[in-house]
């Protein structure tokens, strides 16, 4: 039975973690949008612009080893393959498709290995929410009923697939300021599923 104290602490820590998750969408999803528009008359490519702004949440990264020496190891192989990105649009002559195809590629590998963990009956959204728990980003409790994690794992390898997968036809099809907005309104959608997911991992109380 969950004390006041339990409840409290539980409360303080999800307030923390909505705090949190406003910065972070502030920054990686309406900043880079922002800077990308702002800039664009100053540079001469589109793909100069959309280096410029998507480097925007990797802060993140710098601002985590300098202030707390942690590692965000998902931010740090973003910011790598952002540079292998920028270095394949050099070679491309300043097109903007690499640059574009670094999401879909970071989501769809995420998806896939989720996707494969839950059909090996081996999870990897267990780890990775004892990895949140350990960095603060998920309170205690927090963690669906063993039963379930892998059907969970399995949606939400699903999830990232289907986003991949609609950022890949968008990079290929629209222009890049049209990408660019785009994108930010399938990653509303995707954050709505999440949320949706979120509800049903939460653990019931008694």
């Amino acid at each position: 039975m969950s004390t006041p104290e339990d409840s409290n602490r539980h409360a303080d820590a999800a307030r923390a973690i909505r705090q949190r998750l406003a910065v972070s969408l502030a920054l990686n999803w309406l900043g880079p949008v922002v800077i990308y528009f702002a800039i664009r008359r100053y540079t001469t490519t589109d793909a100069t612009a959309l280096a410029v702004s998507s480097a925007l949440p990797l802060l993140r990264v710098a601002g985590l080893w300098l202030l707390r020496r942690r590692i965000d190891w998902l931010g740090a192989v973003a910011l790598l393959g952002l540079g292998v990105t920028i270095a394949l649009s050099v070679l491309m002559g300043g097109s903007a498709l690499p640059i574009k195809l670094i999401h879909p590629a970071l989501t769809g590998t995420l998806g896939l290995l989720l996707l494969a963990s839950a059909l090996l009956a081996k999870p990897l959204l267990r780890p990775l929410l004892r990895l949140a728990g350990r960095q603060g980003d998920a309170p205690a409790g927090s963690a669906p009923h063993p039963s379930r994690i892998g059907l969970y794992t399995g949606i939400l390898g699903g999830l990232l697939l289907a986003d991949a997968l609609v950022h890949v036809v968008m990079a290929l099809d629209l222009s890049t300021g049209t990408f660019v907005l785009s994108s930010r309104a399938v990653g509303a959608v995707f954050i709505a599923a999440l949320i949706g997911l979120r509800l049903l991992v939460r653990p019931r109380r008694r």
